[in-house]
């Protein structure tokens, strides 16, 4: 439902027509009302509890933020972005698990499992969360930290090929380059450097390769 509330909120910045925001903006009030009534200290699954949950999310927030004015949207995306970046992303190798399921399993190589589709899914979300995120967010260089080391991380593995595989470190076990996690990873970068948040002389060769 976040995900697809994503186009009606684009639709609504273009024309500002009332009922494209009203369900969705009520919605996304009752999901903001029920976290508010939940008891602290209690052991529930974070709300965004799996990687791509990055992408179909925080931009839907963000864009409700830009139509609204209403910080109370942003305070929400940016305490469960900081909960599951927590959980799952790996400050070492600069990535996310999957999901918490995924932190302690290996490889063939014994390295670490990260996908390449939640990769993908996690740098598309930075850039379409980042493109409506007030300048001013005391949380946005977080954001665009995360962008800034996810992409020199998957620079490092990218394929002779231009494209990535689905475990990212232990390409030689993936015979065939995973498409979609090559594209949005690609996307990521690529708003990255558009907007002046990742070098463009050191990733424009990776956005070219990928994208040839």
């Amino acid at each position: 439902q976040q995900a697809l509330a994503q186009a009606y909120l684009e639709l609504y910045l273009m024309d500002r027509k009332p009922d494209e925001l009203a369900p969705t903006q009520a919605r996304f009030n009752a999901i903001l009302a029920q976290s508010q009534q939940e008891e602290p200290g209690l052991n529930r699954r974070i709300a965004w509890w799996w990687c791509d949950a990055l992408f179909m999310a925080p931009p839907a927030w963000a864009r409700l933020y830009a139509a609204t004015g209403d910080m109370k949207y942003i305070a929400y995306l940016d305490e469960q972005w900081a909960k599951t970046s927590k959980e799952l992303y790996d400050t070492q190798a600069h990535l996310y698990a999957r999901d918490a399921s995924f932190i302690d399993k290996r490889q063939k190589n014994g390295q670490k499992v990260f996908w390449s589709r939640g990769e993908g899914w996690v740098m598309a979300g930075l850039a379409r969360t980042l493109e409506y995120l007030p300048k001013d967010d005391p949380a946005r260089a977080m954001y665009v930290t995360q962008l800034q080391q996810m992409s020199a991380a998957v620079a490092k593995l990218q394929g002779s090929d231009g494209l990535w595989r689905a475990g990212m470190l232990d390409p030689a076990d993936y015979s065939q380059p995973e498409i979609s996690g090559s594209a949005l990873m690609t996307f990521g970068m690529a708003w990255g450097i558009n907007n002046g948040i990742l070098d463009r002389k050191e990733f424009t060769p990776v956005v070219t390769r990928a994208w040839d």
